[in-house]
């Protein structure tokens, strides 16, 4: 549940900065940028903000994945 919030609070701030951004796009059109070239500016930064939010996941279920075996050590069996 928690990640589905978080997945959704994501593409909420990437729309909001789309919109922010559409001057910005308007003006390199203008100015002679191509539209692939706009299309594959804003791929690149897609998939380096999912590879920068991967590697993050990752280093943080390994922490908690330590963490838990911290907290909750294996249970010792009696004879």
């Amino acid at each position: 549940m928690v990640l589905l919030i978080a997945c959704a609070n994501v593409g909420n701030l990437l729309l909001v900065r789309s919109f922010a951004r559409r001057h910005e796009m308007t003006v390199r059109l203008s100015v002679g940028a191509g539209r692939t070239r706009l299309l594959r500016q804003l791929l690149t930064e897609g998939l380096i903000l999912s590879a920068l939010a991967a590697v993050g996941g990752v280093l943080v279920a390994t922490w908690c994945r330590n963490l838990m075996v911290l907290f909750y050590p294996p249970a010792l069996e009696s004879s």
